[in-house]
């Protein structure tokens, strides 16, 4: 296997998560300790040596990592370091070779002054004849090209461009990376240009063909979280925003992109590339204009999801479908329809939100209350843990001074994990009303305990309650490392205690070297807070019962040191 046909022969997970790493700087060093023989730092859990052997043809002879990933043949180590190699080499090679222009005293720009024209097109046929892709962007950007031609060789220009950008780069790119998609940077550019010559339609159709292929590649991956892609694709959004409002565009030619877009939405629906669907139905909005276009864009919806049903990913997709028709539905026919449409739609969340949003804006608080109370009716009769009804309902409770209502809500949502509302709750009250409100509530809250104890405990460090979270912590000692600094310094003896049997608790039942340095890190922790002698005992305890553990008493010597 060669350094560039990893992807070929390795996991393709372990292969992502080596690209992450070397993306990241994991490597943290690449030494070529004599010629092909590679000794790599890798940062990981801890930092791991990879070494590399290759041969003069880039196979890889031999590799091995001090990690102990055991479930395969290479590890994401080793892969991060074959990329660090490749990048290593690859420049070795370019400074060869710049040593070796430099020897001549002459760099590329003397060469091409100094080569006829004949000489320049010969060498450029010879070149293009063997690499396609460079053919296809001269052709776009300085050929003479029909329309339908112009925009095919567009196509496939930006889909082999996203194709070697996230081939390359993987799919999250540095900010301080100077990184272009050139493809897709070449074909905004000569969309740009023909607007600039008033062709409209020509540049629509350009940077429908580069959000098309975009919009293909989100099918494919999922959406865009780098900066580079993601920036290219709002980009042609709102360029193609600014051709459909364009004066020069007519409105024969309007209808006419309407009519584009919806073929390829049914292209995009009979491939299942539904989410490109979805995009292609939110830029149909933008230059629908009559009711005909709509009913037709009714019956495509309709089919659209009669086809989810049947893939049965109806409810992937299904509040965003709506959702377009809603906004379509308010441009074509108005407010009152819209409204009407959002009714009898109120099972979707984003809906029944708009519906309560709207009750509110009248001041109809009791409809808007309703309609909170029914979306929690839905969700518990889906067997869905969604909070979203409560909060909106107890934030009415809150706006009308309904403070009844207001605090059994605010408790029940507490009760759930929701501590905003214990400090919203707190305000309500006078200091002596709350102190006959906090015993009651904190009992309760300890009592059902039904959504772990993070939730008690942070009440009780909010109030400064340092001997009940001793007496928790006696009862929980996993959250000691968390929270042993609020009790500090006035209970010091007894997080020691809490410790140290805690330790002994995690050593028993570690098996990994990850597990003994979080071990050493608890011991570690405990005598800074006054434990010292008690880490001498921890770790002559440890001798005494893990004699066979070598990595644990290995990692053990490494803070014997400082104790």
């Amino acid at each position: 296997m060669r350094l560039d046909e990893i992807n070929e022969w390795i996991d393709a997970t372990i292969i992502s998560r080596g690209k992450s790493y070397f993306r990241e700087g994991r490597v943290l060093s690449v030494n070529e300790k004599v010629s092909n023989q590679f000794q790599c730092l890798v940062e990981g859990t801890r930092d791991y040596v990879v070494e590399v052997t290759l041969d003069e043809d880039q196979e890889i002879e031999y590799s091995a990592c001090t990690c102990p990933y055991d479930q395969g043949e290479f590890c994401k180590h080793e892969v991060a370091a074959f990329l660090a190699i490749d990048e290593y080499l690859s420049k070795k090679d370019k400074q060869e070779l710049d040593q070796d222009c430099g020897s001549t005293h002459r760099n590329l720009d003397d060469i091409f002054r100094s080569m006829s024209k004949d000489e320049v097109v010969s060498l450029l046929r010879e070149i293009v004849k063997n690499d396609g892709k460079l053919k296809r962007r001269i052709m776009v950007k300085f050929g003479d090209l029909r329309d339908e031609d112009l925009l095919r060789q567009t196509s496939k220009m930006v889909r082999e461009s996203l194709e070697e950008f996230v081939d390359t780069y993987g799919y999250t790119t540095d900010d301080s990376d100077e990184i272009y998609c050139d493809g897709v940077d070449e074909a905004l550019s000569k969309a740009h240009e023909y607007l600039d010559e008033g062709r409209v339609m020509l540049s629509i159709k350009i940077l429908l063909e580069i959000y098309r292929e975009m919009n293909r590649m989100i099918s494919f991956y999922g959406m865009f979280n780098d900066r580079v892609l993601s920036s290219k694709y709002l980009e042609t959004s709102e360029d193609l925003k600014v051709c459909f409002s364009h004066p020069k565009l007519s409105d024969g030619e309007r209808d006419n992109v309407y009519d584009l877009i919806l073929q390829w939405i049914e292209k995009f629906i009979q491939n299942r590339e539904y989410q490109s669907a979805i995009h292609f139905i939110e830029l149909a909005i933008e230059v629908m204009r009559h009711p005909y276009q709509k009913e037709v864009m009714d019956e495509l919806v309709e089919y659209f999801i009669c086809e989810l049903q049947e893939e049965e990913l109806e409810f992937l997709y299904l509040e965003k479908l709506r959702f377009c028709q809603y906004r379509y539905i308010k441009k074509i026919a108005g407010e009152n329809s819209a409204e009407r449409f959002m009714y009898t739609q109120l099972d979707l969340p984003i809906f029944r939100e708009l519906a309560i949003q709207q009750a509110m804006s009248i001041s109809d608080y009791e409809s808007a209350i309703a309609l909170c109370i029914g979306g929690e009716r839905i969700s518990k009769e889906n067997s869905l843990n969604d909070v979203r009804w409560k909060k909106m309902r107890v934030e009415i409770y809150e706006k009308i001074n309904d403070l009844p209502r207001f605090h059994d809500l605010a408790i029940e949502l507490i009760l759930r994990g929701n501590e905003v509302y214990y400090d919203k709750l707190k305000t309500k009250y006078e200091d002596e009303q709350w102190r006959k409100v906090y015993p009651k509530l904190i009992a309760k809250i300890e009592s059902e305990n039904r959504y772990g104890s993070w939730v008690f405990l942070n009440l009780l460090i909010k109030e400064q309650e340092k001997e009940k979270i001793i007496n928790f912590l006696r009862q929980n000692p996993r959250f000691a490392p968390d929270v042993y600094r609020h009790v500090l310094p006035e209970f010091n003896h007894e997080m020691i205690s809490i410790f140290e049997a805690y330790i002994k608790e995690q050593v028993k039942i570690s098996s990994t070297r990850d597990l003994y340095i979080k071990c050493c890190d608890l011991i570690r922790t405990m005598v800074s807070i006054g434990g010292k002698n008690e880490g001498k005992e921890m770790i002559l305890w440890i001798r005494e019962n893990f004699r066979r553990r070598s990595a644990l008493l290995e990692e053990i010597s490494k803070i014997e040191i400082f104790l």
